[in-house]
């Protein structure tokens, strides 16, 4: 949410059209763009049929909005980011100026996304054929079987949360540097030195 239209544009790019060619760019400069189906090319004039397709998941973006601003804010986050975010957000129904732009520069080209020997999608047949070849007979391991543990192995807590929990947040430090943590972690680790290292030195694990 604290990236507006552009971190939009991203998310649908990385959620749904970057695996699959089904959305392209057909002229960056121009911000057109195509549905691709059956071969065939159908314009999406000035992303309508994207952002429909985007609309169920707008409620979550209201749930994230007015829980941040109930919560503590990161120490580089302001209400003010919240607020024009989110207005951004709702902006896009009339001005999707920063959306479109954003998605012309990410998503594929016509070329890449039409040349079939780059996205061509294998017949069920053609993928079980690939893992048959992979096949090993039956008696060709040499090597000794490894003991498994009896009982899995659990991390320990980062600052009482399962490393689990905190994924989101090394992930999101991995991609771009940001730091970010729950927010009943916020007074904690803005006072407390020594926890605030635990906490980077997970970040970097």
């Amino acid at each position: 949410m604290l990236g507006g239209q552009k971190a939009l544009a991203q998310f649908v790019n990385e959620g749904f059209l970057k695996n699959e060619p089904v959305y392209v760019c057909g002229d960056r400069s121009r911000q057109k763009f195509y549905i691709v189906k059956d071969g065939k090319k159908t314009e999406d004039t000035n992303c309508d049929a994207i952002l429909d397709l985007t609309t169920p998941g707008f409620h979550h973006v209201t749930d994230v909005y007015k829980d941040a601003l109930e919560s503590n804010f990161p120490e580089q986050v302001t209400e003010t980011d919240i607020q024009d975010n989110y207005r951004d957000i709702i902006g896009i129904h009339q001005n999707r100026t920063e959306f479109k732009s954003e998605l012309s520069r990410i998503v594929p080209t016509e070329e890449v996304t039409m040349d079939p020997k780059k996205q061509a999608r294998k017949t069920l047949k053609e993928a079980v054929d690939e893992m048959e070849k992979a096949l090993i007979p039956y008696g060709s391991r040499t090597t000794p079987m490894i003991e498994q543990p009896s009982e899995l192995v659990r991390r320990p807590d980062v600052l009482g949360y399962s490393p689990g929990k905190l994924m989101a947040y090394r992930d999101r430090f991995r991609k771009n540097g940001e730091v970010t943590y729950p927010s009943a972690l916020t007074e904690r680790l803005q006072n407390d030195k020594e926890a605030m290292q635990v906490y980077m030195t997970y970040l970097h694990s």
